[in-house]
């Protein structure tokens, strides 16, 4: 029972965080804002996403 009340509030939450992002994207201007939009939250909202990064930190290499 408590776990099918779990699931249940995932998929809920899931779906109105979805909502909320084609709401964010939907109210674009223009294509070119648009592409910004969705490369922000693809880059801010996703917290499986691992940069690399390549440049080196040590001066001496």
């Amino acid at each position: 029972m408590f776990a099918m009340l779990i699931s249940k509030l995932e998929a809920y939450f899931a779906i109105e965080g979805d909502k909320r992002r084609d709401a964010y994207l939907a109210s674009s201007a223009d294509l070119a804002e648009l592409e910004r939009r969705s490369r922000y939250f693809d880059t801010n909202h996703n917290p499986f996403a691992h940069y690399y990064h390549d440049e080196h930190t040590d001066s001496r290499r």
